[in-house]
Order: C-alpha cells, then structure tokens, then sequence
C-alpha cells in the first residue's frame, strides 16, 4: 500500500498549486495559500487602509465652499461617514447645490416618475 495521495489544492490568492509537505498556511476562511502571498496580501491592506485614511483626514480638513461655483447658490452640506476596516470611521461634509442638484435630477424634487 502506497501512501495517501492528496488533491491538488491552490493557492487562493495566486492560483498556483500549494505543496502541503511546505505551505502550512491558511488565510483567515480557511482556505489554502502560500505565506508569501498572504503577507504580501497583509502589508497590501495596511498600505492602502492607511493611504484611505490619509485621503480622508485631508478631505475633512479641507475648507468647506460656501457658494456653488456653477451658479453661485448657497451651498447645502451632507455628512457622508465612511467606516474603514479597522473599526475606525471619518465622516466627511460633502457639499450640494440644490439649484444645480434639482437641474440635473428634477424627479427628486417635482415627485414625477
């Protein structure tokens, strides 16, 4: 009796085959995949949650218009929250001009189908 042959499992992440008697790795659902994909996957997330965070802090900091620049309007502000991965959340003001908003979406404001 030979020994036990096991399928051909991949790499979740690269697709190439991973070799069980090397690539003891599973990502967090369980699936299989190579350490260095996974790390590289890992320090890929942080990068771009930080830069997302980055984005977002400047956003928020940025001076808020008062008029539209189309047509001059008070500008209305919305507050848009954006939750991250993290737990984390930043909430951003984003502006609308109701003049401009109702030219380019009348059904929102005249109730029409």
């Amino acid at each position: 009796m030979g020994g036990h042959l096991f399928p051909e499992m991949r790499c979740v992440l690269c697709a190439d085959p991973v070799d069980l008697s090397i690539d003891l790795c599973a990502d967090e659902n369980g699936e299989p995949v190579h350490e260095i994909c996974y790390v590289n996957r890992l320090t890929r997330a942080r990068f771009i949650q930080s830069s997302v965070e980055r984005l977002l802090d400047t956003l928020s900091a940025q001076p808020v218009a008062l008029y539209c620049v189309k047509c001059n309007t008070p500008l209305l502000y919305v507050g848009a929250t954006f939750f991250l991965e993290n737990g984390n959340s930043r909430t951003i003001p984003l502006p609308v001009c109701k003049n401009c908003n109702r030219q380019q979406h009348p059904t929102m404001y005249t109730g029409a189908a």
